[in-house]
């Protein structure tokens, strides 16, 4: 074995390194009096892709060993103090910032293989089936009963697969295929992952295509005029509130002034 300290001034004293990038892993290798030598050790960027994996997988901490073992170099605990200190919120497709399908038919193009999120693992609609490769999310609200179509397409040697989820958690998992799904829904809130099938622990990450479209239930209605769906309801638009149906500006309507019903009196004006 050998410290972190001991790694770093066998780099600087020119032993040779390498990385394997596919484990975003560091070390190095010579040869010494005909025999050769390997040593794998960690540094900012290696731990830096594990630390990401915590934050991605919301998993609760991380732990060093041990402790002492960096002396003289504080690069590894500015790493920490940078990750967790004030982590970074996710960017979008994570779980914290799902791509909002606002509009059908809906159509995304992304690449795995240069971008995404690890959270979701096993979905409890197929918990055999390893997808531990990198995902990205989306959203959708349904006002009116129907049904959903959702296709992914391969674009190279990649092997995405895609998930209709009920909520942000593995067990909300409502179906899960290769290559379509077509699923009668109720209105609510639900997620499409696209996540990455993984074959004797490689991660078959690159780029796909996303279709997604839904047909309403004949006789059914969509929301009114100057209402939008959320979350399964109809609710005002731009901030104004339904007062009786009607959606009204209440920082300006004397008829509701502040809240539904206030009136203003006569002579007054509803500012603010």
């Amino acid at each position: 074995t050998a410290t972190y300290s001991a790694a770093r001034k066998a780099l600087a004293d020119g032993t040779p390194s390498v990385v394997d990038e596919a484990i975003c892993q560091p070390g190095m290798i010579w040869q010494e009096s005909g025999v050769w030598h390997q040593l794998w050790h960690e540094d900012v960027a290696s731990l830096g892709c594990k630390y990401d994996l915590v934050l991605e997988h919301a998993i609760g901490g991380t732990g060093m060993w041990a402790l002492g073992s960096d002396n003289g170099y504080p690069d590894l605990w500015n790493l920490l103090e940078n990750r967790f200190k004030a982590p970074a919120k996710l960017g979008e497709g994570s779980r914290d910032a799902p791509v909002a399908i606002g509009a059908f038919p809906f159509e995304d193009t992304r690449d795995t293989s240069k971008g995404g999120f690890r959270y979701f693992d096993y979905y409890s609609c197929k918990d055999t089936v390893a997808e531990y490769g990198r995902e990205f999310v989306y959203q959708l609200d349904l006002c009116q009963p129907g049904n959903l179509h959702i296709q992914v397409d391969a674009v190279g040697g990649d092997d995405p697969d895609i998930h209709l989820l009920s909520g942000l958690q593995e067990k909300d998992c409502i179906a899960r295929n290769d290559v379509t799904i077509d699923q009668a829904l109720q209105p609510g809130r639900y997620y499409v992952v696209v996540d990455t099938y993984v074959s004797d622990a490689v991660e078959l990450e690159g780029p796909y295509q996303l279709h997604v479209d839904f047909a309403a239930q004949a006789g059914t209605q969509p929301c009114p005029a100057g209402t939008v769906c959320q979350a399964g309801s109809c609710v005002c638009d731009g901030g104004l509130v339904s007062c009786g149906g009607v959606c009204v500006d209440t920082a300006s309507d004397p008829s509701h002034c502040g809240d539904c019903g206030t009136v203003c009196v006569s002579g007054q004006s509803c500012h603010a």
